[in-house]
């Protein structure tokens, strides 16, 4: 997401728009290891995304969020998942992890 909401401060939208889509791929790979399970192929996503539930998403809203990402790359969409994205993490015991980082990245506009 990093890369595309530069893209985006820089004015480019081509640019801003691939690196969501590139980070919604990212963002499944993660989602779905932090329940110890490989992501589904995406023609089987849509029955597949039951099985992060536990991570306290809110019916329907993952599912928007990714076509959100690859339709639009809209970056105010992108900000408040990487918000609800760190919050999970840190719910899961990674906030060192998000704590490490030297803070020369920021995802507020």
């Amino acid at each position: 997401m990093y890369r595309s909401l530069k893209a985006w401060r820089r004015g480019d939208e081509l640019g801003g728009r691939l690196q969501a889509a590139d980070s919604a791929m990212h963002l499944l790979r993660t989602l779905f290891s932090l329940e110890r399970r490989w992501p589904p192929y995406y023609d089987r996503l849509g029955t597949q995304l039951a099985a992060l539930d536990a991570q306290g998403w809110p019916p329907g809203y993952l599912r928007e969020a990714l076509l959100g990402l690859v339709r639009t790359g809209d970056p105010t969409l992108q900000q408040e998942l990487a918000a609800r994205v760190e919050a999970l993490m840190r719910a899961r015991g990674y906030g060192q992890v998000i704590d490490a980082w030297d803070g020369t990245y920021s995802f507020s506009q």
